[in-house]
């Protein structure tokens, strides 16, 4: 009998070492928080012209970023074509440059692998993190710069502009 009431004992030891109390209510998430930019072409393209490239810069906002790998190039998928392109239809080169003594910045190029090119509209999604607990930033909040649209000569476009979405 004692026996059992040592096992019994013990049973009860385990299960109560490892109730660890507290509610978990209190508890923060520290999770960054991913959002996905996306960056779009406006305007009316000359007859005959299609856009076969564009170069670009983003500037994000303090304390967001991109997955970088272990040498610090962007990760594989944080730059993706999409909307009026595919991956299967495109190529696309990044450089992060990550925030320092200035806002952390990602240049990027995406060219059309299709003598035909590609229209207006959107055509890649970015994938960034912001910390957890942190306010969303708008689109206000990111700077598009150095929009350069090119068609098939590498000629550039002059009647086309850039423009991004958070989401």
């Amino acid at each position: 009998m004692n026996h059992l009431r040592l096992i019994f004992m013990g049973i009860v030891m385990f299960t109560l070492a490892g109730c660890g109390g507290g509610s978990g209510s209190s508890s923060s998430n520290n999770t960054p928080v991913t959002m996905t930019l996306k960056v779009s072409t406006t305007g009316t393209l000359p007859a005959g012209t299609s856009i076969c490239g564009v170069g670009f810069t983003i500037t994000l906002p303090a304390g967001v970023t991109v997955a970088t790998n272990q040498d610090g190039s962007v990760a594989g998928g944080v730059v993706a074509p999409s909307g009026v392109i595919s991956s299967t239809t495109a190529t696309n080169t990044q450089i992060y440059t990550p925030e320092g003594t200035a806002p952390a910045k990602l240049d990027i190029v995406v060219s059309s692998e299709v003598a035909g090119g590609f229209g207006t509209g959107e055509f890649v999604s970015i994938t960034v993190t912001r910390p957890a607990g942190s306010t969303a930033p708008t689109a206000a909040n990111f700077s598009l710069s150095n929009f350069a649209p090119a068609d098939r000569l590498y000629q550039p476009i002059t009647a086309i502009n850039g423009f991004l979405t958070v989401q």
